[in-house]
């Protein structure tokens, strides 16, 4: 006859969890949908935004400073920093405007 406590002790080694197969790294380097490294990772430069076109190299820095600039009428400032990246403002971006009439 098997005593209650094995039977007890069965169960309870029975039950503990195996680790689950979504808290194993894949082959991307995600734990459960998060990411475990930066997207983009920065060079050590300080990149200076005057106009649309320092755009593109700055933001391959990781600091980045923003300095007063127009964004033309029909353009698009668009910033995509590394991850981790310091930006800071240094002056005002305008963006202008047309109207047109009908």
């Amino acid at each position: 006859m098997i005593s209650s406590i094995c039977v007890l002790a069965l169960l309870a080694a029975s039950s503990v969890a195996a680790p689950s197969s979504s808290s194993r790294p894949t082959s991307r380097g995600i734990f459960n949908g998060t990411r475990r490294f930066p997207s983009k990772l920065g060079k050590r430069c300080t990149g200076t935004i005057a106009s649309l076109d320092d755009v593109s190299a700055a933001q391959e820095c990781t600091t980045v400073i923003i300095n007063e600039f127009t964004v033309d009428a029909g353009e698009t400032f668009t910033l995509n920093p590394a991850d981790g990246a310091t930006v800071t403002m240094a002056g005002d971006v305008t963006f202008a405007f047309k109207v047109t009439t009908r």
